[in-house]
């Protein structure tokens, strides 16, 4: 049995078993024995065809005595067959494929067969031959004129970079086989293989935004690609789309519809038996067990995909689920289990070289050893997560990713519009507008004048208020550090007090005495670089109770403990920012150095106290003051 025919009836089984499937849960009993008798049918037969056409295969001594035009189609064939079940074998025969096509001058076959080889390399996680590969049919297709396959390839390229990291030149590929599907829209023949690319190359644009953290052209992306799948009852593709969606609902903590997203995607994936999709899904619905705080379900279904996943050689997908089992580890308290699954994640992504995963797993790697209170692996650890996630997701990825999307999207627009006026060109004779027009455009050059005086009083302004915030709290850390110095010095000469004897001035006296105490304590010691310290330790180490030191801060700061803490934790995070020692240091590695427990406490925390974020504070800082050593203040 041919290739050709065991597709199309696999073909058939997922496609029939995808359109009963939702059918089959709301029929009585006769109804149901009736589609298990059709099941119990179409599903040996596929599997038939598949042995019966492994048993076909000529041997390899049977083709020697034949011409390289029959061998290189013997190669080529036997690649195809065997690209899922053994990549290795598949690379080994295509490029015996590849050297007789180059020399019969078969480029349509040289191509197809680089691809393929690329696909190969890919499942193996050899992304680097991969990209030759792709790189290598990119170039004959293009030479072929063949768009489709073209398109097809940058497709490919493109999920490659993504994989790595790369989002710029990941985003570049897909725009560019979006823009050769565009072309092909109205003419190509084949709509139903159009519809299915489109739908994968969607579904990639979308993890793309995902990633980017662009969650709308995420949930966009994957909406389209469902579209383009359900229109030729795709089911691969529709469970993808299904199990993506999820993933949006999860980031909107709309957990209800993720959880029905990914369970049809679950019931979709098993009914084809796609264990990739079926292994992606099972990750995404322990993820959200994890996030709602259900370690345990989510341990129980991440130990599900990781068993399917080490059985697909999947080592992207190995490095992803491994990761998360470790987080889920970690928040069961288990540093050294999962510091073993950690570093088998970090291994597998150094392996393939992907930096996305790399920087994660160093991420996690920190966490792990700060809770064995290890902390120079884990200063190690972050420093290498700061390093590798600004390669990854730094301003000029962002950026560079924008400028192409805007880049295509004037494009595109620009061709819609030469369009629209080649429609009304012949209109726009006949009817004169000379006079509208000189009013018009006088109009609108007044409007954009003035749009961009009111734009730079508005820029200015700004400016200003922020360049004074700035100017003003390290003038407030400055006289603050005099005060201090002279208050000790004031200390040397000052003489006891003569005890009072009226009562409310012996309490007064006692919760100022108690504040000056409280305040040298601070100072002396900073237990706020500690995130868990509590009041009951403070009051503890100065001999008193919480409430007489929680009403001493109420009277002499008119604070509560937590935002008296939490101002001491500002201003020496104001000092860590304009110091030239910490500049390498991200906010939220300032914000844990001064004892907060994440970023989001940290920034809010910050503007409460000083009207700005602790971004602009240091921005603005460089920008005010670029020579640092004039505005230095002693940590």
């Amino acid at each position: 049995m041919s290739l050709f025919y065991q597709n199309k009836i696999t073909n058939i089984c997922q496609n029939y078993v995808y359109l009963k499937i939702t059918e089959i849960k709301s029929m009585d009993g006769r109804k149901r024995h009736h589609y298990r008798i059709i099941f119990s049918i179409l599903v040996p037969l596929w599997l038939i065809s598949t042995c019966v056409y492994s048993q076909n295969v000529e041997p390899i001594e049977s083709i020697n005595g034949k011409g390289d035009l029959e061998k290189m189609l013997y190669y080529d064939s036997l690649s195809s067959a065997l690209l899922m079940s053994s990549p290795e074998k598949s690379i080994e025969f295509g490029k015996q494929a590849i050297i007789l096509a180059q020399e019969l001058k078969k480029e349509n076959i040289e191509a197809v067969t680089h691809k393929r080889i690329g696909y190969a390399n890919y499942q193996l996680g050899d992304y680097t031959q991969c990209l030759e590969c792709y790189e290598r049919a990119i170039e004959l297709f293009k030479s072929l004129n063949d768009d489709f396959d073209m398109a097809i390839t940058l497709n490919l390229k493109g999920d490659v970079h993504n994989r790595l990291g790369d989002f710029n030149m990941s985003m570049n590929c897909f725009l560019q086989a979006e823009r050769i599907c565009d072309s092909l829209q109205p003419t190509y023949p084949d709509t139903v293989s159009l519809k299915r690319f489109n739908a994968i190359l969607y579904t990639n644009l979308g993890i793309l935004h995902h990633d980017l953290d662009s969650l709308e052209k995420a949930f966009d992306c994957f909406n389209i690609a469902l579209k383009f799948a359900s229109e030729i009852s795709d089911s691969t593709r529709i469970a993808a789309s299904y199990s993506n969606i999820g993933m949006i609902h999860k980031s909107r903590s709309a957990y209800d519809s993720a959880f029905v997203n990914y369970y049809h995607s679950l019931d979709i994936s098993r009914a084809i038996d796609n264990r990739r999709y079926e292994t992606a899904t099972l990750n995404n619905i322990a993820n959200m067990y994890e996030e709602l705080g259900k370690p345990d379900s989510a341990m129980h279904y991440y130990m599900n995909a990781k068993e399917l996943i080490s059985q697909s050689g999947d080592k992207y997908g190995l490095s992803l689920v491994s990761r998360n089992i470790g987080k889920t580890l970690l928040k069961k308290n288990k540093a050294p289990d999962a510091i073993k699954y950690l570093n088998e994640a970090l291994q597998i992504s150094t392996e393939i070289g992907s930096v996305k995963e790399m920087y994660l797993n160093y991420l996690e790697l920190s966490k792990a050893h700060k809770q064995l209170v290890n902390y120079k692996e884990a200063l190690k650890f972050h420093e290498l997560y700061t390093l590798n996630k600004d390669s990854v997701l730094g301003d000029e990825t962002r950026k560079k990713v924008a400028e192409l999307e805007i880049h295509y999207e004037s494009e595109k627009k620009e061709k819609e519009n030469l369009a629209l006026r080649k429609d009304n060109e012949i209109n726009q004779l006949k009817i004169s507008r000379k006079n509208r027009a000189i009013v018009t455009l006088t109009a609108g050059i007044v409007f954009v004048l003035l749009s961009f005086l009111v734009m730079f009083l508005l820029y200015r302004g700004r400016y200003l208020a922020f360049r004074n915030l700035v100017k003003k709290n390290i003038e407030i850390i400055k006289v603050e550090n005099e005060l201090e110095s002279t208050r000790k010095l004031l200390e040397q000469f000052k003489e006891p007090e003569s005890p009072d004897t009226d009562e409310q001035s012996t309490e007064l006296s006692q919760s100022k005495n108690l504040a000056d105490k409280l305040e040298r304590f601070m100072k002396r010691e900073k237990p706020h670089f500690d995130s868990s310290i509590s009041i009951d330790e403070i009051s503890t180490k100065l001999s008193t109770n919480r409430t007489y030191l929680a009403n001493a801060i109420k009277t002499e700061f008119a604070h509560s403990f937590n935002s008296y803490i939490n101002e001491y934790r500002v201003k020496e995070a104001m000092r860590f920012l304009i110091s030239p020692d910490y500049q390498n240091y991200s906010l939220e590695g300032i914000g844990q150095l001064v004892g907060f427990n994440n970023r989001m406490s940290f920034i809010s925390n910050f503007k409460k106290i000083t009207g700005i974020t602790p971004g602009i504070f240091r921005d603005k800082n460089k920008e005010f003051y670029p020579n640092s050593d004039d505005k230095i203040v002693d940590l």
